[in-house]
């Protein structure tokens, strides 16, 4: 109970403050916020040029089983250029999950596709696929749809007045951040005696710097999603200042820039480069291994420009699976998509 009361605070605190950051971090001219009444189709035409919705939407009705943007990346690609991917597959009575991908493998397979993961927290596929094979992969009996397997990344934050060096020592939190976000809250929760311990967050990102002063011994487990290296630290400093907006003890600063939940462990999935770049297959792999290692807590701050619906986009099963495993996931808002 103890445990189940200390993941709602740190889940209700942490939301408000990676919402806070993400959205004082994103390109927009520092609009205000949409009426209460606005509809989602209000909300993307306010987000997402005209003729980028329309191109789209003109390919959405083409084919049920091929996803919108992977249907349009088809018709910009030559017949033999490779295109990463995600395969969903049905889910068919008293057919398991790993029996259908086991069968879709195997076609792929004798196609001579690359294929690069297979999940177990959606039953799903990534590979690199002809553009002119995706069609015929699209037909086999136990495919739902494909999608692409689309770009996700970080949006460079507007310039401040003092900009804080992401990842330095003096910044893996933020004064301002803890004053707009509810410093007062968090002291009546450390009040009470609820600052994280016995809490896992990972921390789904650009990395995070182990040997920061403030983090440092924090991280239990950590993996790379990505190809241009082994290492799982942070070479952008996004991640590194997310960690230590949750789980910061302020050791570099004399306690100034103390997370919210001081006591909690860290896991690291970096899944995007030190441009702030991935892909979505990467993040829904990362989610994979958060719930698979013990994961209280998820905390995902990404972009990304998909304005379809999302119902049924691999990454809201990806979350919705997370959840119905127990874990916790803050997605932080403002970051385009």
């Amino acid at each position: 109970m103890v445990k189940r009361t200390t993941i709602a605070v740190i889940a209700a605190v942490l939301t408000i403050t990676l919402v806070f950051y993400a959205t004082a971090s994103t390109e927009s001219g520092g609009s205000s916020d949409p009426p209460s009444e606005a509809t989602i189709s209000t909300l993307i035409a306010e987000q997402y040029p005209a003729d980028w919705q329309n191109s789209i939407q003109a390919y959405r009705s083409k084919d049920s089983n091929v996803g919108a943007e992977l249907t349009k990346k088809m018709e910009e690609s030559k017949s033999d250029e490779r295109i990463d991917v995600i395969i969903l597959l049905k889910s068919r009575p008293r057919v398991s999950s790993l029996a259908s991908q086991k069968s879709v493998v195997g076609a792929l397979q004798d196609s001579n596709i690359e294929i690069k993961h297979q999940y177990h927290i959606i039953n799903g596929i990534t590979a690199e696929i002809p553009a002119e094979s995706i069609k015929e992969v699209a037909d086999l009996p136990d495919v739902e749809c494909v999608y692409l397997d689309r770009e996700i990344h970080l949006i460079d934050p507007r310039e401040a007045e003092e900009p804080a060096q992401a990842g330095s020592a003096g910044s893996a939190g933020s004064a301002e951040l803890a004053a707009e976000s509810g410093k007062g809250t968090e002291e009546s929760v450390w009040a009470e005696g609820i600052d994280g311990s016995g809490i896992v967050v990972a921390v789904i990102d650009t990395g995070i710097d182990k040997n920061h002063p403030d983090l440092y011994g924090k991280i239990i487990a950590e993996k790379n999603f990505i190809d241009d290296g082994m290492t799982a630290d942070d070479w952008h400093g996004h991640g590194t200042h997310c960690a230590g907006i949750i789980a910061g003890t302020g050791e570099a600063s004399s306690g100034r820039y103390k997370g919210v939940a001081p006591g909690a462990l860290l896991m690291n999935a970096r899944i995007l480069d030190s441009e702030g770049n991935g892909e979505l297959s990467g993040l829904i792999a990362g989610i994979e291994w958060a719930v698979d290692n013990g994961a209280d807590v998820i905390s995902i701050s990404v972009g990304g420009s998909h304005p379809g619906d999302v119902q049924s986009k691999p990454e809201c099963m990806t979350v919705d699976a997370a959840m119905d495993a127990g874990v916790v996931v803050c997605i932080a808002a403002g970051n385009s998509g």
